[in-house]
């Protein structure tokens, strides 16, 4: 699986290098914004899973390089977590477009650190025809702190600054309480703003 995996990774690197190939040889490599990411990770045998479908890091935790050249900003690392859904309106903010009706907020003040890092919720509904487990809804905070509710598994609370790997499940305990009710409220709020009508436990 990791041999298969790591070849899959070396085709899609030797696809890219053709792109960039053609870009410099049209002369349009300075001219064009160039964006690496996927939809989703891969677990590969991490928490003795496969596949998606899951809330783990190996799972959500993707590549997004971007590269702008016309801006002429000398290369950054935003080290805090982003969300897809604010790359649409960075790009119409680049190319000089409005992004006023796209849902998210342009990446772009993050990157000249005029914004302050966000929340990033994850949503996950399974596909019940398939079996495919339970649906979930995730926010991971600033702090490092990530909740993960599902309708029909067990939640998960996780301190990823002291515990990256997620490797100790704290949800539940009372110690972590206040933190538990904090979270639970922003993905209350993000479901009240997106209309989720995923019912999650209480």
């Amino acid at each position: 699986m990791h041999r298969n995996y790591a070849g899959l990774c070396s085709l899609v690197d030797q696809a890219f290098a053709r792109i960039l190939w053609a870009l410099e040889a049209s002369g349009q490599a300075e001219n064009t914004i160039v964006v690496h990411t996927t939809d989703h990770g891969e677990m590969l045998g991490a928490h003795s899973l496969t596949a998606k479908s899951v809330m783990y890091e190996e799972a959500t935790h993707v590549p997004f390089p971007l590269r702008v050249p016309f801006r002429n900003q000398r290369p950054m690392h935003v080290k805090h977590p982003v969300s897809h859904i604010d790359v649409a309106p960075a790009l119409l903010e680049l190319l000089g477009k409005d992004a006023a009706t796209l849902d998210g907020r342009s990446l772009m003040p993050a990157l000249t650190g005029k914004r302050p890092p966000d929340d990033v919720f994850l949503e996950w509904t399974a596909d019940r025809n398939e079996g495919a487990g339970p649906s979930g809804r995730t926010v991971i905070t600033p702090d490092g702190w990530k909740l993960v509710l599902h309708d029909a598994d067990l939640s998960m609370l996780f301190d990823r600054s002291r515990d990256p790997f997620e490797l100790r499940n704290v949800y539940g305990q009372a110690e972590q309480a206040a933190v538990q009710n904090r979270l639970r409220a922003k993905i209350d709020a993000w479901q009240r703003r997106t209309n989720d009508k995923l019912a999650l436990p209480g």
